[in-house]
């Protein structure tokens, strides 16, 4: 499992994600932007950041989200994650990005 942090010039935190690497996949488990970063990009960017590292080594990237999490299904689907028939243990939503090999 990974966790990055992500911090501004003065190495105050303005995001927390973690992920969970598999042999060829990988799940975004957790991404929590602190409240006066929110609406401005970071997410967009941090998304970007982790994408960028781990499509060398994964061919998809999976994440789940609450059906009333409306800003999180938005986020995703703008970093292009699709949703698939399948849900979690809780009937959330499983989305799912394909990476270049």
């Amino acid at each position: 499992m990974l966790l990055y942090a992500i911090g501004d010039a003065q190495d105050a935190p303005l995001a927390i994600c973690q992920i969970d690497l598999k042999t060829d996949r990988a799940c975004f488990v957790k991404m929590v932007v602190h409240p006066d970063y929110r609406n401005i990009g970071v997410a967009k960017a941090v998304l970007k950041l982790i994408r960028e590292a781990i499509e060398p080594i994964c061919d998809r990237v999976y994440t789940v989200t609450a059906r009333d999490n409306l800003a999180g299904q938005q986020l995703i689907k703008t970093a292009n994650f699709k949703e698939t028939s399948v849900t979690d243990k809780n009937g959330h939503p499983v989305y799912a990005l394909e990476l270049s090999p």
